[in-house]
Formats: structure tokens, C-alpha cells, sequence
């Protein structure tokens, strides 16, 4: 190579020819070349090639000496070049290993000499994602500072204006505010960490079962906190009930609690899902901790991050309550403030007993596909019942010998189950319902008491 570029240095200025067709451009040489040939539009391809290698060598040199460990060629180099693609988009970045910060000045070479199959990542995210087409809240997240109180940010001459209850309704009004910025990150995390790594191992159900509508939650939180960032505008947030009651009355509170519904329903079933996946999927379950050792995390595990929306909804009537303390009686924000209590509250009452009820409805089916009926109960089917209670209960067959059942409290019937050796459930009764004796083993339509 070093003797091709000194040859091609070396020339005058003479007419191009064509390389003989013959020549296998694969096997010049310098040996074999003329110095009529050197100039020929194929060699010149091959000499730009050659001294891109010998370009790609010096760097690797420089990077290997520039005072840091080596790093290995491997996907890290990908991940490197993710890092800095993000790197002029504020906000959370994707997913990515960990490298030493001597490796991010190399991570150019792979834009030079890709290794295959890599292909360059558009900037744009895919539309398999969740969030792909939603505004970004990058902007939200890096207006605050976590761990800050509202004091730091203001300057101490306005501090010193202000009475002491002010102060603590405008520290409230800021943690309202950085609490839902917070829950916002914790949206994205669900997505730019979860829900693109589980797309390999997991399919659209699966998916849809875990993100049901992470889409449209995430919408509704970041519209919020864009009203609440256009009243921190000014230094001192006089209203803050009207950005509230906007959220959460009327049909945008409805819609807010059924989003929040669909999400929080199926919380129970998301993480049976997970757990039967982490035992019988090994791969699930390795990327499932890769995931949850990303420093995003914080080292929250996933199920941790898939509560956090019933976790959000019963913090807005607590933090609206002590803004409300420390609001003035005669203040024109009292009454709007107080008005946007009441709707959380009432939004929070509502999600509950529809994630209650969305709890019975998967107990019931568990006991449904473990009941061990009779001919006479073939057609008996729990899912369609509304349970009320379930619990154990001690069946006293006899002065000296009890039994442990297991309790059904339905709307319409009262079910006794007790486990077989099978681990299947079987129907029982006492036999005193009958009028007969002390035993009540076998199974008869009275096992099932309707009322």
C-alpha cells in the first residue's frame, strides 16, 4: 500500500488510459502496474480505498494510546453511535451498554467501515413504538431539577417579599409539578426501555396485555404538563385550580378515567404474565434484567414502573389538599382548587372499583379453569358471576375435626371449594343444609348454595 501511494505521489500529469480489461482489478499490485496505469479511474478507486485503511489505522492507534482501555468491536460500537445520535436531543436517551467515555471519540469508524449487517439508524423513531408519533416531553423533563425545592429557584430577593404560607403553596405547586414531570419519565422508560426490547421475545397480545394504552396515557399526562408549564412562566403561579379542573372535569375527566381505567385493569394480569414468562422463558427473563439494570430504572423493577398510574392518581388529591391548606380563604384559586379535589377524588374512587372488579374477574377465572364440577355443574361457569368476598374458611365436620375450604361469596350464590390431590378445586357442602348427618363429602346440587 505505502509503496502504491509513493508511486502515485510521484506522477506527472499524463493522458488517463483505460486498465486493460484482462487485469483483475482484485489482484493489482504495484508490481504490476505502469506508471499509465496508476492514473486509470479504477486505481484511483483503489488507492481512495487504501488510504481510508490507512486513515481507519491511524485512529485505532490514537484511540488505543489516548489514555483509556481498549474497547473491543463489538455491538457496543451500535450502541455508541445511538448515544450519539441522541446526543443533540435533550431529554431521556435510549437504552444502551455501558463503554468507557475514551471509546465515544472512535465511534465514527463505524459510519466509515460499517460492519455488516449494521444499517444506520434513522433519527426517527419506529412506529412499532408506542410513543413514535407523540411530541416529545424532553423539554418538560430537562425544565426540572429533581430533588429541588421551589425555593432554589427563585431568586432570594423575591423569596424575602413573600410570607411564610405563600412559600409552602408555591413549594406544593412546584412538587405538583415535578411529581408529574416524573411520572411522565416514567412513561417513556416503559417504553424506550421495556416495550422495545420485549418486542423480540413477545408477541402483539402479549404486548397489548402489558402496554395496553401506554399511547394514550402518556398523551394525557403530557398535555398536562405542558398547562402546568406555561403557569411556572411567571415566578410566583397564581392559578393553578383552573389548569386542574381543565384536566379533570367534565369530558376530559372522563376520558382521563377511562384511560387510566384500561391501564390500571390490567395491571393484574400484566404481571401474571410476566411472572409465568420469567420461569418458563429464560430469554424473557434476561432481557428482563438487562433492562431493569439500566440506570433509567433507577432500580425500579418493571413491575414497579407498571403501578406507577394508580400510584399517580392517588397522589393528586393529597397534593391538591395541601395547596388548598395554604391557600388563602378569600382566593380566587380556593374554589377551583377544592372543585379539582373532588374530581380526582371521585376519578380515583371510580378506577379502584374497576380495577377491584377487574381483580375478581381474573380470580374467578382461575377458579373456573382449576373447578373439578360434576355432571350436574357442567354448565356452572364463575366468570359470569360478580363475586364479592373470597377467603378460607374452617368447616367444623365434627365435635374434634375440621376441614379447611375455600370461600366464594358470589351476588347470587355462596361456593365452598376444597383442593384435590390434583391440586383441582371440588365442590362442598355441609350436610346439615340438608337435614343429614355430620358428613358432607359428596357432591349434590345444595354444594353450590343459591340465594
Amino acid at each position: 500500500v505505502k509503496n502504491i501511494i509513493n508511486q502515485f505521489e510521484n506522477l506527472t500529469d499524463t493522458p488517463r488510459e483505460e486498465v486493460d480489461e484482462t487485469v483483475d482489478p482484485q489482484r493489482l499490485s504495484s508490481s504490476s502496474l505502469g506508471e499509465e496505469d496508476m492514473d486509470s479511474p479504477m486505481v484511483s478507486v483503489r488507492l481512495a480505498r487504501s488510504e481510508s485503511l490507512k486513515a481507519q489505522g491511524e485512529r485505532r492507534r490514537r484511540c488505543a494510546t489516548s489514555g483509556g482501555d481498549s474497547v473491543p468491536r463489538s455491538r457496543s460500537d451500535v450502541d455508541m453511535e445511538d448515544c450519539e445520535e441522541e446526543r443533540d436531543q435533550p431529554g431521556l436517551r435510549p437504552l444502551q451498554h455501558s463503554a468507557s467515555s475514551s471509546a465515544s471519540s472512535c465511534s465514527a469508524r463505524s459510519f466509515e467501515n460499517p460492519t455488516p449487517p449494521y444499517t444506520p439508524r434513522s433519527r426517527r423513531r419506529s412506529v412499532d413504538s408506542p410513543l413514535a408519533l407523540l411530541p416529545d416531553a424532553a423539554a418538560l423533563e430537562d425544565d426540572v431539577c429533581e430533588g429541588q425545592n421551589w425555593q432554589d429557584t427563585v431568586p432570594a430577593q423575591l423569596l424575602s417579599t413573600l410570607s411564610p404560607r405563600e412559600v409552602d403553596r408555591q413549594a406544593v405547586i412546584y412538587e405538583l409539578f415535578t411529581t408529574e414531570v416524573s411520572h411522565l419519565r416514567t412513561l417513556r422508560v416503559l417504553d424506550k426501555v421495556f416495550f422495545q426490547k420485549l418486542r423480540s421475545v413477545l408477541s402483539s397480545e402479549e404486548l397489548a396485555c402489558i402496554f395496553p394504552n401506554l399511547p394514550q396515557v402518556y398523551e394525557l399526562h403530557a398535555s398536562l404538563c405542558e398547562a402546568m408549564k406555561k403557569q411556572r412562566e411567571s415566578a410566583i403561579v397564581q392559578d393553578i385550580g383552573g389548569v386542574m379542573v381543565a384536566r379533570f372535569e367534565g369530558t376530559a375527566g372522563s376520558e382521563f378515567q377511562e384511560q387510566a381505567s384500561l391501564l390500571c385493569c390490567q395491571q393484574t394480569r400484566a404481571l401474571d404474565l410476566i411472572k409465568n414468562k420469567k420461569r418458563k422463558d429464560p430469554r424473557f427473563a434476561q432481557i428482563i434484567q438487562e433492562c431493569e439494570a439500566s440506570p433509567q430504572c433507577r432500580r425500579l423493577q418493571l413491575k414497579d414502573l407498571l403501578v406507577s398510574e394508580m400510584q399517580r392518581l392517588t397522589k393528586y388529591p393529597l397534593l391538591l389538599d395541601n395547596i388548598i391548606k395554604y391557600t388563602e380563604a378569600g382566593s380566587s384559586d380556593l374554589p377551583p382548587l377544592q372543585h379539582a379535589q373532588a374530581c380526582c377524588r371521585g376519578i380515583l374512587q371510580a378506577v379502584n372499583e374497576d380495577v377491584r372488579e377487574a381483580e375478581h374477574r381474573q380470580r374467578l377465572s382461575q377458579y373456573q379453569r382449576r373447578l373439578d364440577a360434576a355432571p350436574q355443574f357442567k354448565h356452572l361457569d364463575l366468570t359470569t358471576k360478580r363475586m364479592i368476598h373470597e377467603g378460607p374458611l374452617m368447616w367444623r365436620i365434627s365435635k374434634d375435626k375440621q376441614i379447611e375450604v375455600q370461600a366464594l361469596l358470589l351476588s347470587d350464590y355462596l361456593v365452598l371449594l376444597q383442593r384435590a390431590p390434583d391440586d383441582r378445586l371440588q365442590l362442598r357442602y355441609p350436610s346439615r343444609w340438608l337435614g343429614g348427618g355430620g358428613g358432607g363429602g359428596s357432591l349434590r346440587p345444595s354444594s353450590c348454595q343459591h340465594y
